[in-house]
């Protein structure tokens, strides 16, 4: 029997060749109900009309400030994916920034296509699902931020343990964080709320296709007072730094002696994901579980609570991010759910968490000095 589905109202935006090809793969998708304007570069939709946008794609266009300046208040209720030829870090982001909470992701278009057939391929086998998915995981309401004043627990959820905080002062070497739909923005406040002089490590699993997370590593690295790069098979993991997984791969963590360096590998897609959550949770349950702070961030799915669910058996210590920072509250409402988690937190709230967890090294100290392995 066919599944049974409502089709989900998109409007599509933008000029070009491929914002063409696009609308009309949106049009022909039984799973999608074009809306708004269909005259070519439309960015607002059609006033007055019955249905609207639950997904709004828009073609990203940097010297148009004044009309992406005005997306969020346009598309009241839409999540919003930009696309577009964008590929200077600082662009992406601005362009994230325009979109505000409700801007979910951007889609670089690749530049390698050079055919209909590679288009329409790229659009219906990787655009369109994952819009579909991303519409279907929204809340019915975007979040408005801010919502509570910087490090706020949430009060809707019960904390898991009642562990004496007091006792986690520098005594962990390690973050570990799982994001996704939504993380780009969220990073970015997140690492940029972070002291310069932290004495452990952060790796990211960031749900994002292949070849896009080295544009996105740039620009964190530009917004956060700490080294942000993408991670690299056999690096050795530094205090000080960050390591964003690279998409397309799973990346874990492992040790080598007395330091601890990044694995990264092709493999079968965990739970529909690359890089994983899960996996890169499980592995430092096996590597340095009491000395891990786990972080599950905004995005859908559940990956990461299997993982956390590994390092929580091993008493690593586990946060995340409260409902109303994220723009779909999906994986960190699993963990909760499963009672997994010791704090909820705003992202401010999170990033004071992981600075007083992880500790500050001293200058003056060399034997804490960034570049150091985290024992």
């Amino acid at each position: 029997m066919a599944e049974a589905f409502e089709p989900i109202p998109i409007f599509v935006s933008g000029d070009s060749a491929f914002a063409k090809q696009l609308r009309a793969g949106a049009r022909s998708n039984p799973r999608f109900e074009l809306v708004g304007l269909e005259s070519v570069g439309a960015v607002r939709p059609q006033a007055g009309g019955d249905r609207k946008p639950r997904i709004a794609l828009i073609e990203f266009d940097i010297a148009n400030d004044a009309a992406m300046g005005e997306l969020p208040r346009d598309f009241p209720e839409a999540g919003l994916i930009l696309f577009g030829s964008l590929r200077d870090p600082v662009q992406i982001s601005r362009a994230l920034a325009w979109g505000g909470t409700h801007a979910l992701e951007y889609m670089p278009i690749p530049p390698a296509m050079e055919t209909t057939l590679e288009v329409d391929d790229y659009i219906n086998g990787y655009m369109l699902p994952r819009a579909r998915r991303l519409a279907r995981a929204l809340p019915e309401r975007p979040p408005k931020l801010p919502v509570k004043a910087p490090g706020a627990s949430d009060p809707e959820w019960p904390r898991a343990a009642n562990r004496d905080r007091s006792q986690l002062s520098g005594r962990f070497d390690l973050c570990a964080i799982g994001v996704s739909a939504g993380g780009p923005r969220a990073l970015e406040r997140l690492l940029g709320s972070l002291p310069p002089r932290l004495n452990g490590a952060i790796v990211i699993a960031q749900h994002m296709p292949e070849g896009f997370t080295a544009q996105l590593a740039q620009s964190l690295n530009l917004h956060s007072p700490l080294k942000v790069v993408e991670a690299q098979d056999g690096l050795n993991v530094e205090r000080g730094a960050v390591y964003l997984a690279p998409g397309g791969y799973h990346t874990t963590v492992r040790r080598r002696g007395d330091r601890m360096y990044l694995n990264v590998a092709a493999g079968p897609a965990h739970n529909h994901c690359q890089p994983s959550i899960d996996l890169l949770f499980e592995s430092l349950a096996e590597v340095i579980p009491t000395r891990t702070l786990a972080i599950l961030m905004t995005g859908m799915g559940s990956d990461g609570c299997e993982g956390l669910r590994k390092l929580k058996a091993a008493r690593a210590y586990g946060l995340a991010q409260n409902e109303a920072s994220c723009t779909i509250f999906g994986i960190p409402a699993r963990a909760i759910e499963a009672g997994l988690v010791d704090e909820v937190l705003a992202i401010e709230g999170l990033a004071e968490r992981i600075a007083s967890c992880l500790g500050l090294y001293n200058p003056r100290d060399p034997a804490a000095a960034p570049g150091d392995a985290p024992s």
